[in-house]
């Protein structure tokens, strides 16, 4: 059993302190990433039990990501990829600021998305580019 912090508790009450890991994970191997709300997106070594590697993101949906890559969608509306590696960012996007999205869903060579008016985009895995509406 072994625990592995993604996000740090700040706040002046108890409320405000709460650190929650949010919809879906990605799990690749040993690895796997998660999303605190409204904190951090971090990877875990599973088999060490240790943290890999934690970003500052403002998000409340789940991540998605591949054996290179995770996604996620903040707060804002910009689209984030970060190495799985390392988490660095190698990417964000926004374009689509404003639109509350939905978690990002991995398919083919797309990174796919909704927001708030019903639309579906389709975006380039290694840049975020429109590949289609």
């Amino acid at each position: 059993r072994w625990e592995a912090p993604i996000a740090s508790p700040r706040g002046t009450n108890d409320v405000e302190r709460l650190v929650e890991l949010v919809g879906r994970t990605s799990r690749v191997g040993e690895t796997v990433c998660a999303r605190s709300f409204q904190a951090a997106v971090g990877c875990v070594n599973t088999a060490r039990g240790t943290t890999l590697w934690t970003q500052p993101a403002s998000g409340s949906e789940g991540i998605h990501g591949d054996a290179d890559t995770i996604f996620g969608s903040e707060s804002n509306g910009t689209l984030v990829a970060w190495g799985r590696a390392d988490g660095s960012r190698l990417w964000s996007i926004d374009r689509l600021k404003y639109r509350k999205l939905t978690a990002p869903l991995l398919l083919g060579r797309s990174v796919v998305v909704g927001d708030d008016a019903g639309l579906v985009h389709l975006l380039s895995r290694t840049d975020g580019s429109p590949l289609n509406r």
